[in-house]
């Protein structure tokens, strides 16, 4: 039998069995051998909440979908396109959890794994999540580029300010720190304030769409065809420390060429012109 096994439903399911959370809930499905009830798993209901879009499901990759219309609980017609997640303790073990609860509500069960059912869904997610990473890589490389350049062009134009520094006796690597920390100051707010875009545009991508739709007077994505509306964004904390840590370390390493090129301005050649 399957032990500690932990299930999620719906509230409405939950107010009709009187249950809340840390109850005990036998699992029995609609068998014709009464001596297969015994076997059926206890599992315990560690917390109730509503399925409220397929996101919340993608984001979990360790769930198996029990249709509804296999339980008794569930016999109601009410429940069956609301549907019972079931989590298992670790990825592995998925498959044999399946195989057992097969064993035990065959032949009138019909279990699933989520990811296996929408396969076409998940595979479409992961090609765009990779074609996203590409744009994204290709846009910082353009970024760090202009970033090298608008800090030599301005070493370029500061280069008398630079030797009459130096001709007052201010040492070439105290120069450089000045140039450096100006660099450091930029690329942070340059940050926290893409940041802060990043968020907000991933948390209103659907109302940014509409809003764009709206003043062209065309439907660009259209949430049928699309799921803008079901699939929401998810923001994993991973991706964001990911690309502030290589943009940070990209940066400072751009500014700190850069601030080294003013070790190469010359007294004599830059007030000649001047």
């Amino acid at each position: 039998p399957i032990e500690n096994e932990s299930i999620i439903i719906s509230d409405a399911l939950s107010t009709e069995l009187g249950l809340g959370a840390n109850n005990e809930l036998a699992v029995f499905g609609l068998v014709a051998d009464l001596n297969a009830i015994a076997t059926i798993p206890r599992v315990k209901v560690l917390g109730i909440r509503e399925v409220m879009s397929y996101a919340m499901a993608a984001s979990e990759e360790r769930l198996a979908l029990i249709n509804s219309d296999t339980l008794y609980a569930l016999a109601s017609q009410r429940y069956i396109e609301k549907g019972l997640l079931l989590y298992v303790e670790t990825p592995l073990s998925m498959d044999s959890t399946i195989a057992r609860l097969n064993e035990i509500l065959s032949p009138l069960a019909t279990i699933t794994r989520w990811d296996v059912e929408y396969r076409n869904l998940f595979e479409s997610i992961n090609i765009t999540r990779a074609v996203l990473w590409v744009i994204l890589f290709m846009l910082f490389v353009i970024s760090l580029f202009n970033l090298f350049s608008m800090n030599l062009l301005e070493v370029k134009s500061r280069q008398s300010f630079i030797a009459l520094l130096k001709v007052l006796g201010l040492q070439s690597h105290l120069i450089t720190k000045v140039f450096l920390l100006v660099s450091l100051v930029r690329i942070s707010m340059a940050i926290i304030i893409g940041l802060f875009l990043g968020l907000l545009f991933m948390k209103n991508l659907d109302l940014i769409i509409q809003g764009m739709g709206f003043l062209i007077g065309e439907n660009l994505l259209s949430s049928d065809v699309y799921g803008i509306d079901a699939l929401t964004g998810i923001i994993y904390k991973s991706d964001i420390y990911l690309i502030l840590s290589v943009t940070f370390l990209s940066g400072l390493f751009g500014s700190f060429l850069t601030a080294r090129q003013t070790v190469n301005v010359f007294p004599a050649e830059a007030l000649r012109n001047e």
